[in-house]
């Protein structure tokens, strides 16, 4: 299904963007406590995605914010949002064990799955993707959290435009 190609190029993206490799990397301040029992294994990071694909006009409603500023210039990003199809996608489940993870990145398909002190997780739920008439760009917004079982060190919540290019779907710099 298109959607689920959508949302596993996102998911990789995502991940690859936010990777610590905590060899090279001081570790922040805030997780200091840490630094002790963390390892130089980092190949198994833990990644929990949500299965609840959420209305993307009722986030929209809810958090106007993300619709604003640079991205609701793009002649795109207006068409998608001012669209029926906007509108009239509802919320969803769908089959996340089909997402293809990048490794070095586990997929922990349970929401119970206890984190280890010492290895990173991530956690990502998304809403419906919308596309264009083209099915050439798609929107959807995305929620990202990265950190340790003490707690999340950052991530992403936001709107954002995807592009369809040489048969992978990009996301679409601001």
């Amino acid at each position: 299904m298109l959607e689920e190609q959508v949302l596993n190029d996102v998911l990789n993206a995502f991940l690859v963007k936010y990777q610590i490799d905590f060899t090279n990397v001081p570790l922040p301040e805030s997780i200091n406590v840490l630094k002790s029992r963390i390892t130089n294994d980092t190949t198994n990071l833990g990644v929990y995605v949500s299965d609840a694909l959420l209305p993307v006009a009722q986030l929209k409603e809810d958090n106007k914010w993300m619709f604003f500023g640079e991205l609701s210039n793009n002649p795109k990003f207006k068409e998608i949002v001012n669209s029926r199809r906007f509108e009239n996608l509802f919320y969803r489940e769908f089959y996340k064990n089909r997402l293809q993870i990048l490794e070095p990145y586990v997929q922990l398909l349970e929401s119970n799955h206890r984190i280890k002190s010492d290895k990173q997780y991530s956690i990502l739920s998304f809403s419906r993707v919308c596309f264009d008439e083209e099915m050439e760009n798609a929107l959807l917004v995305i929620h990202y959290e990265r950190g340790f079982e003490t707690g999340s060190m950052s991530g992403y919540y936001g709107a954002i435009l995807v592009e369809k290019r040489k048969g992978n779907w990009e996301i679409v710099e601001r």
